[in-house]
């Protein structure tokens, strides 16, 4: 019978190196850790006693890892976050704790924007700075914005460039949030000016909403829909 191949540390390739998932004491989140620098020692992916013959007893896939692999001290003692974490989650041979199970990806959103940061940055789309033109024109103007369909690699660029645009428009700072693949944007100082008319139009439309009446009477609100695919650049 063949002996069972027996696995190492679970980690995460990001650019060039070995990143570890782990998890906190009481949380819920995966993080990432980074290795520690030339001969400086760190931690152990686990601690002694997930390794013992008494622990693993009661968690038999953790006897399914390499114990000389985990047991090496070369880990930060905290994430990329700042935490302080509690041990290794497990991987594809099942979980290394009975408190965690096997995970293969981060999930903690500080983490993730930590390792944007060492990729290169994504070539900006050409219809980028008109879309963002249009937006900022809606805020300024109305105060609201959303925005459809922008692919996942622009999203970051996009926001950044709305900010700017309406920031050398009016002065005023805005809030951009992504919800849902849905951009939305709100220029506050702008949106208060013209809140009550927003409001008054809602509740005006209200009744013709419930019984289904002509839409026409209905009192008209900005359009601040934007798509990003009715912005082709040729």
């Amino acid at each position: 019978m063949a002996k069972e191949t027996l696995h190492g540390v679970n980690t995460i390739p990001v650019a060039g190196q070995a990143l570890l998932l782990t998890t906190t004491s009481g949380g819920t989140a995966i993080h990432l850790v980074r290795p520690v620098e030339n001969d400086t020692r760190g931690r152990p992916a686990v601690h002694d006693f997930h390794l013992e013959p008494e622990f693993t007893e009661r968690v038999p896939t953790a006897s399914r890892y390499d114990t000389a692999a985990l047991s090496e001290p070369r880990w930060s003692e905290v994430t990329l976050c700042g935490r302080t974490w509690s041990v290794m989650v497990g991987g594809e041979a099942g979980p290394v704790t009975k408190y965690c199970d096997p995970a293969f990806a981060p999930s903690c959103s500080r983490c993730m924007a930590i390792i944007d940061k060492l990729f290169p940055a994504p070539e900006v789309d050409a219809r980028l700075p008109l879309v963002a033109q249009l937006v900022a024109q809606l805020l300024v103007e109305h105060g609201l914005a959303q925005i459809y369909h922008v692919p996942g690699d622009q999203v970051s660029a996009l926001r950044k460039e709305i900010r700017r645009r309406v920031r050398d428009l009016s002065g005023h700072p805005i809030k951009t949030n992504y919800v849902g693949g849905v951009i939305h944007a709100e220029c506050e100082p702008v949106y208060e000016i013209h809140a009550m008319t927003y409001q008054r139009a809602a509740v005006e439309a209200l009744p013709s909403f419930l019984t289904g009446s002509d839409e026409s009477a209905l009192p008209s609100l900005p359009d601040w829909n934007v798509y990003w695919g009715n912005w082709a650049v040729s």
